[in-house]
C-alpha cells in the first residue's frame, strides 16, 4: 500500500493491492481496478503492458512507458515523461510536447513555484 498527496494537500490517492487486483482510494472513493499500478513513478497505471495516467478523475492516453511525475504547486496541472515506439516526449495536462529519439531527464521536467 501507498499514500500520496497533491502539493496543495487537496487530493490523497491511497493504493490498495487485493487478491489479483489493485486500485486506488481517491479522497474516500473507491476508484476502478486495475491489474497493475506502479506507484514508484507517481500511480502509473497498466493496461495490457501499457501504461497510463488518471488525471482528475479522466484517463490520459496510453504509452509504453510514463514515468516522473509531477504535480503543479496548486494541483491543478501534471507533467509526465512519456516514451511511445521508442520516442520520448512531455505530457502536460494531457498535451504532448515534440519527440526526441534520446531520453529526457527528470531533472528537465519541472514547474516553476508559481506552478507554470
Amino acid at each position: 500500500m501507498g499514500i500520496v498527496s497533491s502539493p496543495n494537500k487537496r487530493n490523497v490517492a491511497i493504493l490498495v493491492k487485493s487478491k489479483n487486483k489493485q486500485f486506488i482510494i481517491l479522497n474516500g472513493k473507491k476508484e476502478k481496478e486495475y491489474d497493475w499500478i506502479d506507484y514508484d513513478y507517481g500511480l502509473v497505471f497498466s493496461s495490457d503492458s501499457k501504461k497510463f495516467l488518471v488525471f482528475n478523475d479522466k484517463k490520459e492516453k496510453e504509452y509504453d512507458f510514463v514515468g516522473d511525475l509531477k504535480f503543479s504547486s496548486d494541483g491543478n496541472k501534471v507533467i509526465y515523461i512519456a516514451q511511445e515506439k521508442n520516442k520520448y516526449f512531455v505530457v502536460l495536462n494531457g498535451k504532448e510536447s515534440r519527440r526526441h529519439n534520446y531520453p529526457i531527464s527528470a531533472g528537465e521536467v519541472i514547474f516553476s513555484p508559481d506552478g507554470r
